[in-house]
């Protein structure tokens, strides 16, 4: 079952402290004092901190979103919420009281939620999802494979990306090969590749060959 976050509420504070130190002997004591559910008196602040690696750099202005799934326990918390961002992981950019904004050049973003009450309300958070909306790349044209290329022949993007979703390499007619050419391509490095390596071999004797071919590639 998923977990879920209840706030502002002391972490630190044991079942057993719990009661001694507010006098009580027991949960109707509890009860007597106004606080129904076993986790008040709740605080009235508390912070949660959340960090996420996307795992690549991201160079282009994209949109990052916090959504929240959440229930009132108890009306009357307030959430303020801080998105911050970093290229590094140590120095960080902070965007708050949002839930939205446009930002570029990071690869981690960290979502700061504060909480403000009464000292009775509660909040349940069943959900925190973090959206980056990456606008979609493509890159594509035509280049001439070399058979003698060792390791394939490379073809270099002219765009940035930060990570590919598809490839195409499409070899063009040529007389004499009967039975067609297939086309092997291999990705540079992920995250953050910047080409591919191609090889064209003939159907009819499954050789390297050399020829022209294009190419398209789409990611983000």
């Amino acid at each position: 079952m998923p977990q879920a976050l209840i706030a502002p509420v002391n972490k630190t504070e044991t079942f057993a402290q719990h009661f001694t130190s507010r006098g009580w002997t027991s949960p109707r004591d509890q009860i007597n004092a106004g606080y129904p559910r076993f986790i008040q008196p709740a605080e009235t602040t508390g912070q949660f901190v959340q960090t996420h690696d996307l795992g690549a750099l991201i160079t282009q202005s994209c949109l990052v979103n916090v959504v929240l799934a959440k229930i009132d326990v108890v009306a009357g918390v307030v959430i303020t919420p801080t998105i911050s961002v970093s290229a590094d992981g140590v120095s960080w950019t902070d965007y708050a009281d949002t839930y939205s904004v446009y930002a570029a050049n990071f690869r981690y973003v960290k979502v700061t939620l504060d909480f403000t009450g009464d000292g009775v309300a509660l909040l349940r958070i069943n959900e925190i999802k973090i959206v980056v909306n990456v606008e979609e790349i493509t890159d594509g044209g035509r280049a001439v494979a070399d058979k003698d290329d060792a390791g394939g022949t490379w073809v270099p993007f002219a765009k940035t990306f930060v990570d590919v979703e598809g490839v195409t390499v499409t070899a063009e007619h040529q007389v004499g090969e009967t039975k067609g050419i297939t086309a092997v391509w291999l990705l540079d490095t992920e995250p953050n590749p910047e080409g591919i390596y191609v090889f064209l071999f003939s159907n009819n004797t499954g050789l390297r060959i050399d020829g022209n071919f294009g190419w398209g590639v789409r990611g983000s």
